[in-house]
């Protein structure tokens, strides 16, 4: 029988399954070992969230920590470093284990720009390509059961990465996915960890890092004629939301 926190996990990584094929061209490593990382690195987080639920429930109710420890208030300090340790270890445990696999993620970029300058160097303006993408997008967005304010947060992000391929092409993903895996690591090291708001702004980051592979797809179709790549690509592409969202509240 499997743990909340395993389901959750196996269900997420398959749903990711997607991704690292868009991300595998079958000519370069980069790109899929840094999906392949950040993948797992979104689960280690997504299972850290919950078990600080399980450590936040806990002192809602006032339960005594397993480890006989006493609200850290009343010793003058936070509840986090004290409360309920088994659960608070655990979620400490799986988040420096998905910021570890950021980091590792981090290191496969060089590879990816190395794998970049051997790929085709014609201009490729996406143009209507990245237009019916996100309009496809939206469509599948609408149908998330989520507030509006949310789905505005997500087609925000979305159109802030579409922007830079449409304005530098392929060549503008390494350092698009730099500048996003680095904001990300930042929620992560905070003290609420990115996990405050209604949609936590950590899942807000890791959608927006994911959005560069997905757009991959369109550049593979042009270059190699991976076009059955673009079909679904906008439902996948929420569906993945959707387990993100679902799957680690």
């Amino acid at each position: 029988m499997l743990s909340r926190e395993q389901q959750a996990t196996l269900e997420f990584m398959s749903v990711s399954q997607f991704l690292r094929n868009v991300a595998d061209d079958g000519r370069g490593r980069g790109l899929l070992e840094f999906t392949e990382a950040l993948t797992h690195a979104v689960s280690s987080f997504g299972v850290s969230e919950l078990y600080a639920r399980q450590g936040e429930r806990h002192r809602a109710l006032g339960n005594q920590s397993d480890s006989g420890e006493h609200p850290a208030e009343e010793r003058g300090g936070h509840y986090e470093d004290h409360y309920d340790g088994h659960w608070w270890r655990k979620s400490r445990r799986y988040n420096d284990k998905g910021l570890r696999t950021l980091s590792y993620a981090r290191d496969t970029l060089r590879q990816f720009r190395e794998d970049l300058s051997n790929y085709p160097t014609e201009e490729y303006v996406l143009g209507s390509d990245v237009d019916q993408f996100q309009d496809n997008l939206r469509e599948n967005l609408a149908d998330l059961d989520l507030k509006p304010s949310d789905v505005e947060k997500i087609d925000e992000v979305f159109g802030q990465g579409l922007e830079v391929v449409r304005s530098q092409g392929a060549a503008g993903l390494p350092d698009y996915f730099e500048e996003q895996v680095s904001y990300l690591e930042r929620l992560r090291r905070q003290r609420d960890r990115g996990a405050v708001e209604n949609i936590p702004v950590w899942k807000v980051a890791a959608i927006a890092v994911a959005v560069g592979v997905w757009v991959w797809a369109l550049f593979r179709c042009r270059w190699w004629g991976s076009c059955s790549l673009k079909e679904g690509l906008a439902y996948f592409t929420v569906f993945w939301i959707a387990a993100l969202i679902a799957r680690f509240c």
